[in-house]
């Protein structure tokens, strides 16, 4: 089982964005909800299941420092 905390950064395991990397903001029961980047297009929300992503640790830099 998965434990994303908030700020954790998570790679998606499954569907369509697999391989994306996500800023966590949200734990649900589900799983998580944070965003992806998108180049030129600043950023996207997602919400993935517990099961669709694999934890890859703390971000170094919160997105409201830069």
């Amino acid at each position: 089982m998965n434990k994303a905390k908030i700020n954790d950064i998570v790679q998606i395991t499954k569907g369509e964005w697999i391989g994306c990397l996500v800023h966590v903001t949200e734990l649900k029961r589900f799983g998580i909800v944070g965003f992806v980047h998108i180049p030129l297009k600043k950023q996207a929300p997602i919400r993935i299941n517990e099961e669709d992503y694999e934890v890859i640790g703390p971000a170094v830099i919160m997105p409201n420092e830069i």
